[in-house]
């Protein structure tokens, strides 16, 4: 439309929004005349609109905005509103006011949101009320803001969440410009949470810097699900909300929620809504984040709007230089004003953020490590005179894994030379080293990674001999650690020094090395273990670290899949263990957790199959455990109860309690409930301080479920969950829980492990 044009337009679409909204169409009828065109564009806009009352430029429903003028009535310092004690007023709006308080139960500060009086006659205000804390209390994410508690006090609605010290978005947005790592981790925070909202079938609709918080060391929280809605009637019993609330929960004609500067276009029409209008007000604060300003700002209210309907973005190159393309194609689809041309998931989204941030730290890299004379052709020449040390060898050797994945013409070079260095390095090192060092090693990491006592001990003396002869031998620092971890994990968990000896060692592999991927490969082995709580997130971490730096390490690939599967989290389990296997099809760890994890997903005489095919002498006990448990699952309780007894023959110590476990289990299948205790009170005796304690928790609980006991059944199943095996799928299909289904105290754990388990599953998509 030419900008003539567009003045006329906007003007009378201006003067069409003082007239009464009944009058509206005439008044732009008579003004138009016969211009048909001037008349669509102009109706085009006000059928968008609806009413203009309905814009707010805060959060709150327009039909009540004259409420938002009317003076509350104040809670003074000192005040106690049931046990929570009023500090201070921090915050008001349209819904009331919010104050810090301390709970005088739990010694803590919280924030108490207060529903003012005339807002809360309004059935339609308290519903939203109320939906906003369920829509949040239901989330479970860490950028997400925590409810503690809904009720009412003295007639008075209110809602107590945790209280965030830090600053709103548009607080840190109006004093300076946020850099562009800052940007795209916030990007990233917001992101992830919005990603778990809407797995939850739950959209925010009200994305913007004043409802997003950040605190001094950088954590995100978003706040105000205020204007939240299932975009699922199926799903509305996820939190409890019946037909009546949910039909509310939709735009009605003209009334239209949400703040203009941040809408998607659907919003703003009053048209149905679902989780892409996140996506596209999410698009706009990362706009606002890196321009300064959002991308359809007008003078105007009515501007605005206009803008938001038929104007694209400009490019955020023209506001800040250094603007990478990658991310303004992000951002650009992101706004895309027919959602269908938009991100459809935010999962979308973090996968290219992940790739961007990749890229970036690439490049950053890359022109650290470029020579002053600019000249590639002299990096391998440079590399290959002289010895070469081992620190120098492994950081470039890890490099050139991360360059691989670059495109360019120039990158792909650079990777040339730099592998050739690498490799000139390499063969240096292992000529300068003496052989047996290097047998010393390899033997060690054999029998290291086979997670079985006698193969443990070997590891240890043959890694022990390899840092004595070579103290400056950083992998074998590096396994040696993982072999004294192992001990501490799997066999002698109440002999602390082997930790203490873990962390040496990786402390040593890290000093020679700094960015060494088997060393960060061995500390996610280290951090996942129940002395620390298995931080299953922190694990991963350190886990993806490694195979940034070396995609091809076969042991991270299979112990990310040994988390995954243990999170519930089955086909990213499948895939990580077969990738350990394509790079080592000899790593027989991972070709049996391939049959566990089959039988996690029910797939029980396929996992017995794969069991079968576990080398024998590799690790009898653990294929075991897992064969035992599958025949059970099978329902071919005497082969089982066979196995068990030749096990038990053979491993009387039972370490961990889980043969002692499926004994009680096929006890209690034989209705011998008195025999059953008694193997459990065994089990358990054997499997204090074991460290994968969690699946014999689950065996008794499945025994305690065979014998209709759902509150003992529960406990331990809450005791498997709460040690490192959140196994919502599990649990949720397990044939041996089948006589407790029904039980509501077990439904209500099934509820809280699914919320978790989809939390760890967005997380598996970063």
């Amino acid at each position: 439309m030419a900008d003539k044009n567009w003045q006329q337009v906007r003007k009378i679409f201006d003067d069409a929004l003082r007239q009464k909204p009944e009058e509206r169409a005439r008044f732009v009828n008579e003004v138009c005349g016969g211009d048909k065109t001037l008349f669509r564009e102009v109706e085009s806009l006000l059928s968008s609109l609806g009413s203009a009352e309905s814009f707010m430029e805060t959060p709150a429903v327009a039909k009540v905005a004259d409420v938002i003028e009317i003076e509350t009535k104040k809670l003074e310092t000192g005040r106690c509103f049931g046990h929570y004690e009023i500090i201070e007023q921090i915050g008001a709006g349209g819904m009331g006011e919010v104050y810090l308080a301390k709970d005088k139960k739990l010694d803590r500060q919280v924030a108490v949101k207060i529903l003012n009086e005339e807002f809360s006659r309004h059935e339609s205000n308290l519903n939203r009320f109320i939906r906003e804390a369920k829509a949040a209390s239901s989330l479970n994410h860490p950028n997400i803001l925590i409810i503690h508690e809904i009720g009412e006090y003295e007639n008075t609605h209110y809602i107590i969440s945790e209280f965030i010290e830090g600053k709103t978005l548009r607080q840190i947005i109006e004093k300076s410009s946020l850099n562009l790592p800052e940007a795209l981790d916030i990007f990233t925070q917001i992101a992830g949470a919005l990603a778990a909202a809407h797995i939850a079938h739950i959209v925010h609709r009200d994305i913007k810097p004043e409802n997003i918080i950040v605190r001094s060391d950088g954590y995100v929280k978003i706040l105000d699900f205020g204007l939240a809605k299932l975009v699922e009637q199926k799903n509305k019993s996820l939190i409890g909300l019946e037909d009546a609330t949910a039909k509310q929960n939709e735009t009605a004609i003209g009334l239209i929620m949400g703040t203009v500067n941040y809408m998607s276009p659907e919003q703003a029409k009053g048209e149905r809504i679902d989780a892409r209008t996140d996506i596209f007000s999410l698009g706009v604060v990362i706009y606002e984040m890196i321009a300064g300003k959002t991308p359809f700002a007008g003078d105007s209210m009515s501007e605005t709007f206009a803008n938001l309907i038929n104007k694209e973005p400009q490019p955020l190159a023209r506001f800040t230089a250094n603007v990478p393309d990658e991310l303004q194609r992000i951002v650009s689809k992101m706004l895309r004003k027919n959602r269908e041309e938009r991100y459809q998931t935010m999962k979308d989204i973090l996968v290219d953020l992940k790739d961007l941030k990749e890229n970036l730290s690439f490049e950053e890299k890359l022109k650290r490590s470029q020579p002053l004379d600019d000249n590639a052709t002299a990096i391998p020449q440079a590399t290959t005179e002289g010895g070469a040390n081992q620190q120098t060898a492994e950081t470039r050797r890890s490099f050139s894994q991360k360059i691989k994945n670059r495109k360019s013409l120039a990158a792909f070079t650079v990777f040339v030379a730099l592998l050739a260095g690498a490799i000139a390095f390499y063969q240096n090192r292992n000529l300068n080293q003496s052989p047996s060092v290097q047998d010393l090693y390899l033997q060690g990491r054999f029998y290291s990674v086979r997670e079985n006592r006698a193969d443990n001990d070997k590891a240890i003396q043959l890694l022990e001999q390899a840092v004595a002869l070579d103290p400056n031998y950083a992998l074998a620092h590096a396994e040696l650690a993982r072999a004294y971890g192992t001990r501490y994990f799997q066999f002698e968990p109440q002999q602390k020094l082997w930790q203490e000896k873990s962390y040496v060692e990786l402390e040593k592999a890290f000093a020679l090395v700094p960015d060494l991927p088997e060393a960060h490969e061995v500390r996610g082995d280290l951090l996942w273990m129940p002395a620390n709580r298995f931080p299953h997130e922190q694990a991963i971490a350190a886990y993806r670290r490694a195979l940034t730096l070396n995609p091809n390490l076969d042991e991270a690939h299979h112990k990310l899949g040994k988390i995954y599967y243990h999170l519930g989290l089955f086909d990213e389990s499948m895939m990580e263990l077969r990738k350990a296997l394509e790079l080592n099809p000899g790593n027989t760890m991972a070709r049996y957790r391939i049959g566990v994890v089959l039988h996690h997903q029910g797939q029980y005489e396929k996992a017995l199959i794969a069991l079968k095919s576990s080398p024998e002498d590799f690790n009898p006990v653990i294929v075991g455990r897992q064969m035992a448990w599958t025949l059970i699952s099978l329902g071919r309780r005497e082969e089982a109860a066979a196995l068990v007894a030749e096990m038990l023959g053979k491993y009387p110590t039972d370490e961990g309690g889980q043969f002692t476990s499926f004994k009680a289990l096929l006890s209690a299948f034989s209705g011998d409930a008195n025999q059953t205790e008694r193997e459990i009170r065994d089990a358990l005796e054997k499997g204090k301080g074991f460290g994968h304690f969690h699946h014999t928790a689950h065996i008794i609980a499945c025994a305690y479920a065979v014998l209709n006991k759902p509150e003992e059944a529960v406990r331990f199943l809450q005791m498997a969950a709460d040690d490192g095996y959140p196994c919502y799928p599990l649990f949720a299909s397990d044939v041996n829980l089948d006589a407790i289904r029904q039980n509501p105290k077990f439904q209500s754990f099934l509820s809280t492990q699914k919320r978790q388990w989809e939390y760890y599953k967005s997380l598996s998509k970063l």
